[in-house]
């Protein structure tokens, strides 16, 4: 969807029009919402050893998207698991759950993370993930 915004300027007794910007509306299609959080996560290949730990730069209970500046380079579509700590909380309790999921690469690519190079990932949980946090 798409509207415009007029923007004028006061010259005198008149009034000029400057310009017309369109205006873009962005609506979110995610099923599952977002949350910013940086948990570490350890990346796991299939004969279990630890490819590289990475910390989350958001998640939602369908995957998330983090980054290592020590992790090699990952193909989309690989399957690994992830052991991830998520915080819990009661009125009396707080601690952090040792969850592991398997995932996939659904994007990897190089990027600029706290002024290091670094590996982001994009991972799709393989069933959804019960979060329950704020």
């Amino acid at each position: 969807m798409t509207d415009t915004t007029h923007c004028t300027e006061s010259q005198g007794n008149a009034t000029v029009a400057l310009r017309t910007t369109p205006i873009l509306r962005i609506v979110n299609h995610r099923k599952h919402e977002r949350l910013v959080r940086a948990f570490p996560f350890w990346l796991i290949n299939p004969s279990g050893h630890a490819v590289a730990r990475f910390y989350t730069e958001n998640i939602s209970n369908a995957g998330c998207y983090g980054s290592s500046d020590h992790a090699p380079e990952l193909p989309t579509g690989q399957d690994f698991l992830i052991e991830i700590k998520i915080p819990r909380q009661t009125e009396n309790t707080y601690m952090l759950e040792n969850v592991r999921i398997p995932v996939t690469i659904v994007r990897s690519e190089r990027t600029i993370s706290y002024s290091r190079d670094a590996l982001a990932i994009a991972l799709k949980f393989a069933a959804p993930l019960e979060l329950d946090i704020d």
